[in-house]
């Protein structure tokens, strides 16, 4: 297609966008699903499955990621992303 390859700072400037829109999304999907449980059953506890996954096997992961899911419906009430990985300071970042 001959198209140029996309610039490094470029790249970042649509990730950092595309980062804001799927945290938005995410965030209004799961309270929209605290709300189907709090209206469904009249009730502001509910009973939930916690899970999470590291990047490698153990206690050593760098990353991980931990998912709270509703017992009843079984839509996704609260993720969090962890990581110990500290990210060099840029003036360009």
């Amino acid at each position: 297609m001959n198209l140029p390859a996309l610039s490094k700072s470029g790249y970042k400037k649509h990730e950092h966008k595309l980062l804001k829109v799927v945290t938005d999304v995410a965030e209004d999907s799961m309270c929209k699903a605290a709300k189907e449980v709090a209206e469904t059953f009249n009730r502001d506890e509910c009973g939930v499955s916690v899970d999470g996954t590291g990047q490698r096997r153990g206690h050593t992961s760098l990353n991980g990621c931990v998912a709270v899911l509703s017992i009843d419906t079984g839509k996704v009430l609260d993720l969090d992303v962890m990581t110990s990985y500290l990210q060099k300071t840029t003036k360009n970042a």
